[in-house]
């Protein structure tokens, strides 16, 4: 079940960085709307990775601190 959630994950960080990539490269779309899209798409990219790492954490007594800080971002 977890390499399937792995593989779900990075898809989706996959299909993210390559949309920001191409709202980068954008010319018809205004400065403030491409900054808004990467920023948004930053910040889930960044939740997706924090989510999967606190999976990854957990059960494991010893990296409790770090699977609690991982779950609230």
């Amino acid at each position: 079940m977890f390499s399937y959630y792995s593989a779900v994950i990075f898809i989706a960080l996959f299909s993210m960085s390559i949309m920001i990539v191409v709202v980068q490269e954008n010319d018809i779309m205004p400065e403030r709307k491409k900054h808004g899209f990467v920023l948004t798409f930053s910040l889930v990219l960044v939740v997706a990775i924090a989510e999967w790492i606190g999976v990854c954490l957990d059960g494991a007594a010893h990296l409790q601190l770090l699977h609690i800080a991982a779950k609230v971002i």
